[in-house]
């Protein structure tokens, strides 16, 4: 079974930014205990269902994270309810890239040591289809920027979530 992973990062150390975030939203879902300056934020819906909604209802800084194992991965981030960046990377036949929506001093944003760009920019850059199978990009990505809660998660997965952290929160 291949890997569909989509989860909202937001840019807080208060769990209840992210409990606020999911209901002015308009869903139900789990929000994880803070991690290195993010609030885990899974709404209870397909992948990509939520985009719009949780965009508009953010406050702050939010990321979009979505990776499909098979298929690629993208991330967008948004202040407010603007979208500041925006990453695709996709590999049906062949390695497609589409980086034309990443704004630099977004990015920057989202790394805790700014001399860390030429890393990302390497991340974000795969050599080649050899080097997404090794190491998925999408996880180096998730790893630089200090996401701990991203591998198997989605709104089709909120079964197990307390396993993952005890402290999550559920919105119902």
């Amino acid at each position: 079974m291949s890997e569909f992973s989509e989860s909202f990062h937001l840019r807080s150390d208060n769990q209840q930014d992210g409990v606020e975030l999911l209901k002015k939203a308009g869903f139900k879902g789990a929000v994880f205990s803070p991690v290195r300056g993010w609030v885990t934020v899974i709404p209870d819906s397909g992948l990509l269902e939520a985009v719009e909604q949780m965009a508009a209802a953010n406050k702050g800084l939010l990321l979009h994270y979505l990776y499909a194992e098979d298929h690629g991965w993208q991330f967008a981030l948004y202040e407010n309810d603007n979208q500041i960046s925006k990453y695709e990377c996709g590999w049906p036949d062949e390695l497609v890239i589409e980086d034309s929506g990443v704004n630099q001093s977004a990015m920057v944003k989202l790394l805790a040591e700014e001399s860390r760009q030429a890393e990302m920019e390497n991340i974000l850059h795969p050599e080649d289809l050899e080097a997404i199978i090794a190491y998925p990009p999408a996880y180096r990505f998730a790893n630089l920027v200090g996401l701990e809660h991203y591998e198997w998660l989605a709104g089709s997965y909120l079964d197990n979530v307390e396993e993952r952290d005890p402290n999550v929160i559920i919105v119902s």
